[in-house]
């Protein structure tokens, strides 16, 4: 069930709504089995597919995704912290509760009503304090600033996905408190969606100025570009072959880590 480009566009026609809050912050359809968030622009923020709610169905999740492998996630079953900023459908925290039950995942969004929505209409995991899923209703860089604060926590993965439309500046921001929240190997994965290749430029040059090892991924037919970033070097991964019962597919993952854009990495002066 693994999507391809074209299908997003068929998502849009036909599908109908199956949720407004009265502040119209966001909307979410329904088309089949398949449900889709929008902030209002008809664009597709985030899908499920309530017959494999597991499996995340937008390639740009699943790319991003990738980072486990960066972070090592196979060694480190009992002990792997994720933050996603930005937890929308919920895609990464459903994902992650089906492949490491175990995991301590924080989770970051600034609207409750969509976390309230998100609970009842896309099947969010529960929350179950001190060990496994935690939403917090904030924006993301007061969570951050309250964790460095708070002494702050070794992320082994951090996700960033609503920097979509952002500037430099922001991207800078964001990747000043993650160089400081993330464990020395583990890996940042953002989300851009850059208007020129200068402003993709400005993007780079904003993570490189935390964090000396980055790789860049796109998709064919996407606009996002899928940013990598680590503190240490990146070192040689092995794709699992145990799907999880399909939850993600080897070959595509090992197809994307094969195609990635290695920018050097920036030795300290």
């Amino acid at each position: 069930m693994f999507t391809k480009g074209e299908d997003l566009a068929n998502l849009k026609s036909n599908s109908q709504l199956l949720f407004q809050p009265e502040d119209d912050s966001f909307i979410l359809y329904q088309k089949g089995s398949l449900r889709w968030l929008s902030f209002g622009d008809r664009a597709v923020q985030a899908v499920i597919d309530m017959d494999h709610p597991d499996i995340p169905y937008l390639p740009t999740v699943r790319l991003m995704l990738l980072a486990r492998y960066f972070a090592r996630y196979q060694e480190k079953a009992e002990r792997f912290r994720v933050l996603n900023l930005g937890m929308g459908g919920a895609s990464v925290e459903r994902f992650f509760a089906r492949l490491m039950p175990n995991v301590r995942l924080h989770a970051v969004e600034v609207n409750p009503a969509l976390i309230t929505a998100m609970q009842e209409f896309f099947i969010v995991p529960a929350e179950t304090g001190d060990s496994g899923l935690t939403i917090f209703a904030m924006e993301a860089e007061r969570f951050l600033k309250q964790q460095l604060d708070n002494a702050g926590a070794d992320y082994n993965m951090i996700v960033v996905d609503h920097l979509t439309k952002s500037e430099p500046a922001d991207v800078l921001s964001h990747c000043e408190y993650a160089a400081s929240l993330l464990a020395a190997d583990g890996c940042l994965a953002i989300n851009l969606i850059p208007d020129s290749d200068e402003q993709l430029r400005d993007h780079l040059l904003a993570i490189r100025q935390y964090f000396p090892c980055v790789r860049i991924a796109g998709l064919p037919g996407y606009r996002n570009v899928v940013v990598f970033a680590r503190l240490q070097p990146f070192e040689t991964v092995q794709v699992s072959c145990e799907t999880q019962g399909g939850l993600f597919n080897p070959k595509e993952e090992h197809t994307w880590l094969e195609s990635l854009l290695v920018l050097p990495d920036k030795v300290a002066r």
